[in-house]
């Protein structure tokens, strides 16, 4: 994606709260916003950025999408994307958004990377739709940029806590399957983005399973050790 002077970019979360807040105006002039363009994928997937994808992103901007549809039905709403990854009961709210008009153009980094240009004030998003194999621009009010999700600072605690990670820098646990929570290491547990990329529902039910496993331990009156401790 070839940025040019971009100005004042929003991201996802500060959305989210002017959508809820129902202050839906621009930062820089306070003006209302009548269209808005989300870009999935922003820094991430390629080989310079994130490899992979951050699972959390789609379904945020859809959600935010229809957010903004339900307050300001008239505003346009476009969602640019590489692939949506609207997992789990998130794919109904993805219908729901089509259904209700937000626009989804689908571009490919190589060959149809959008071109983000700022002159004189206006703000253009130019790409070409291969739905209808034309080329389009976009001129919205504000861009939203929907950027992965990376892990900070986990090698200094991997080190201190003589537990693995993966290529990205996310713990890995014992056993996918029969320890899912269980760090290598005895009586270390995990849950949430220190492994992997989640949502809040999927980080809540992860460190329930935490606390349970964790609750095993400590309900015994006695532990029988290693001789190396």
């Amino acid at each position: 994606m070839e940025k040019k002077s971009l100005g004042k970019l929003n991201a996802a979360f500060d959305i989210e709260n002017m959508a809820k807040e129902g202050n839906f105006t621009r930062p820089s002039d306070g003006k209302p916003v009548s269209s808005v363009a989300f870009v999935q994928c922003a820094g991430s997937r390629d080989e310079n950025h994130l490899p992979y994808c951050s699972r959390v992103c789609c379904n945020q901007a859809v959600k935010n999408a229809l957010n903004i549809k339900e307050k300001f039905p008239e505003t346009r709403v476009d969602i640019l994307y590489r692939d949506m990854r609207c997992y789990g009961l998130g794919e109904l709210n993805y219908r729901r958004a089509r259904q209700e008009g937000i626009n989804f153009i689908r571009y490919d980094p190589q060959d149809n990377a959008p071109e983000i240009t700022y002159n004189n004030g206006t703000l253009v998003v130019s790409l070409t739709d291969p739905s209808i194999r034309l080329p389009v621009q976009l001129k919205p009010n504000m861009l939203v940029l929907s950027t992965g999700m990376k892990p900070r600072d986990t090698e200094e605690l991997a080190s201190m806590l003589r537990v693995p990670r993966n290529s990205n820098g996310f713990f890995i646990e014992a056993h996918a399957k029969l320890r899912p929570v269980d760090l290598p290491s005895e009586g270390l547990f995990m849950a949430g983005t220190a492994h992997a990329p989640k949502d809040a529902g999927e980080t809540i039910s992860q460190a329930q399973a935490a606390v349970a496993r964790a609750t095993t331990i400590l309900a015994k009156q006695k532990l029988k050790m290693s001789g190396v401790i």
